[in-house]
């Protein structure tokens, strides 16, 4: 087909779009939340609904959808634009009522939400509904195997703007909750082994005192990650039926901010020492994701790395580190893209870096520490 057919083709469909988009934009704005709704109170409209569940409408449906994804005309379209669209060709072709394309058009919309909250867990209101793009819906429809600490995680994950800014909210709020400012075990405050123990001995009565009170908190750090990485998420350990409770990452964080005493790592401690390790622990689970993607950014981009595949993640680090490779960026897209990883996704990760004693846990951000020389020389 010749470029002039094409341009000839392309001004004759948006003449017939022009012809019925008054009367269709109409309509599909008169849709609102309440069509959107899991359960309807009102008898005719949940009749009316019901309908869209039958097998033929539900061809139709998918059809329908199927054709806006493929359709490159519409691949920079929201999904309000691309939806009009289509029904007004369908009103042309066809000459389909109103009425119809309406109940049509919402059956579109039902489809694309409940496509949407299986992904995520998340369920829209028509407002969200409308802004998808088209390569969102692509992404919903086809969707990409989610692999945490991959540099595909973000493509894989569906979201719009909206479900972004909750999600950063939900982060913000746990950020706010009442915590305390260090770690600390409320059971064995004072508890250090005794390889900890003894080298603080020669230390005068002051010096002791900061040092062990820094050791704790370092100790007591390190069991709580170990508890949870090595001990929760183990393959022996974390029943299957537990994974599915969860849609998303996100999702685990919420259930451990509302009951935190079902959670093994979580028992025995204070609300505010719950809700300091809450915080310590998404920081944690950004952390591992930027880690993992810089050492598969790091093999792609480095030809002298290409040549050794059979490094570890932890080799692979120390010549990043040596070449001083620059971390990810770490923007609320990439934050989001995290904590919308599916649980599942990540309890399959860890486990299968366990299995290849792969796992590599970031260090902590700077500490607090003791400054006086003979400390030092302790630590050393």
């Amino acid at each position: 087909m010749g470029e002039e057919t094409v341009f000839v083709n392309s001004v004759r469909r948006q003449v017939l779009i022009d012809r019925h988009r008054e009367a269709i934009s109409e309509m599909e704005g008169s849709i609102s939340n309440t069509f959107m709704a899991k359960d309807v109170d009102h008898p005719r409209l949940q009749a009316m609904l019901d309908e869209l569940h039958e097998e033929s409408e539900q061809q139709r449906i998918q059809s329908t959808v199927d054709l806006i994804v493929k359709d490159p005309i519409f691949s920079a379209q929201c999904l309000q634009d691309a939806i009009i669209d289509h029904l007004c060709l369908l009103r042309e072709n066809s000459g389909i009522e109103i009425a119809t394309l309406q109940m049509h058009c919402i059956g579109v919309y039902r489809r694309v939400n409940s496509l949407y909250e299986a992904a995520i867990n998340h369920h829209m209101s028509i407002t969200e509904l409308r802004e998808v793009s088209v390569k969102l819906l692509d992404t919903i429809i086809h969707p990409k195997e989610a692999l945490f600490g991959s540099l595909s995680l973000s493509e894989a994950v569906p979201c719009t703007l909206a479900r972004q800014e909750f999600v950063i909210d939900t982060i913000k709020a746990i950020r706010l909750l009442d915590h305390d400012s260090e770690w600390a075990d409320l059971s064995n405050p004072d508890f250090l082994p005794r390889s900890l123990e003894e080298p603080l001995a020669d230390l005068p009565d002051e010096e002791q005192a900061e040092e062990r009170k820094f050791r704790c908190s370092d100790y007591v750090r390190s069991q709580f990650y170990r508890a949870l990485f090595l001990d929760y998420f183990s393959i022996d350990e974390l029943d299957p039926s537990e994974t599915k409770d969860y849609v998303t990452i996100l999702d685990w964080f919420c259930a451990i901010r509302d009951t935190p005493h079902l959670f093994p790592f979580m028992q025995g401690q204070s609300a505010e020492q719950k809700n300091y390790r809450l915080i310590k622990l998404i920081d944690k689970f950004i952390q591992i994701n930027e880690l993992y993607q810089r050492v598969e950014d790091g093999r792609t981009k480095s030809a002298f790395h290409r040549q050794f595949p059979e490094l570890t993640s932890r080799e692979i680090l120390k010549l990043l580190a040596k070449e001083k490779y620059p971390p990810m960026k770490v923007d609320e897209v990439f934050i989001t893209s995290t904590l919308l990883c599916p649980f599942s996704a990540f309890v399959n990760w860890i486990q299968e870096k366990h299995a290849t004693v792969d796992f590599v846990l970031p260090p902590e951000p700077q500490r607090r520490s003791p400054n006086s020389e003979s400390a030092r020389q302790v630590r050393r």
